[in-house]
């Protein structure tokens, strides 16, 4: 039995939203846009899973522990400019755990920790809303964070929450990654209600966002950042059939079941 919400939280007029993340950077990268865009009428709070990396260049850093320290200096950064709460479960990503003794057990084991460990999150916060990554592209680390929150939908863990999905950075770059993403849930009893975040007001304050990253040996392509944000900025514009100009936009997917659904309940019907 968990605590329930003290009084002051449950008189507070902002929504609650957990920003999950498998990477400290993801925040920025992939929805830093939207934040900006909501943050005076919603109460973001974030939770970044595989905060424990390895690298395989550490230019100007003497070891990962060094850098690892300046990718959460760098992160809580980022969580005070966008006015987000964040935490860190010091998971260690894939390429950390590759170097175990035992990596086959250490992965079998990861799994249970991650879901139990981000239940556990949700439970305690209680959001309204939940975003979590889409799992785009074959990186490990983000599909064990897909596949825990697709899980507790699916299971109705979590009946008054809605789950979002959204375009996980770098991987969404590749038109195959994503197609590949969308098959996943071609049939089965959850689909995928595709939404776009216009985010053209907040545009120089994303693109400031991105160049603050210091610890990155080899900073992100300008290129690529803002060749994704066009795409989806003609994609949203399309979608919301406006003559509003729209320069700059952010991808999401909300869960939902299909009508034909036998695990389609009251409270699953968003």
């Amino acid at each position: 039995m968990h605590a329930s919400r003290p009084a002051e939280d449950l008189a507070s007029k902002k929504p609650r939203v957990l920003v999950i993340t498998s990477f400290p950077s993801d925040l920025v990268l992939s929805l830093g846009g939207t934040i900006l865009h909501r943050k005076t009428t919603v109460e973001f709070h974030h939770v970044a899973v595989f905060s424990n990396q390895a690298y395989e260049s550490h230019d100007r850093f003497y070891d990962d522990y060094e850098l690892n320290a300046v990718r959460r200096d760098e992160a809580l950064l980022f969580s005070q400019r966008l006015e987000v709460q964040s935490q860190f479960l010091d998971f260690p990503d894939f390429s950390k755990r590759q170097s175990s003794s035992n990596p086959a057990v250490q992965e079998s084991n990861l799994q249970n920790a991650v879901k139990v460990a981000l239940y556990d999150q949700i439970h305690r916060l209680e959001p309204e809303v939940v975003y979590a990554p889409a799992g785009i592209g074959q990186q490990v680390d983000r599909h064990l964070v897909t596949d825990a929150i697709v899980e507790f939908f699916r299971d109705d863990y979590f009946p008054r929450t809605t789950f979002h999905l959204y375009e996980n950075f770098i991987e969404c770059a590749s038109y195959l990654n994503v197609d590949s993403f969308l098959s996943r849930f071609m049939s089965g009893d959850i689909k995928l209600l595709p939404w776009f975040e216009n985010t053209s007001l907040v545009k120089t304050q994303k693109q400031r966002l991105f160049e603050m990253f210091r610890s990155r040996s080899k900073p992100w392509p300008a290129e690529v950042l803002r060749s994704i944000a066009a795409r989806n900025a003609r994609l949203c514009q399309n979608y919301r059939d406006s003559p509003e100009a729209v320069t700059d936009a952010e991808r999401f997917w909300t869960l939902t079941y299909r009508k034909s659904s036998p695990f389609l309940s009251t409270s699953n019907q968003r």
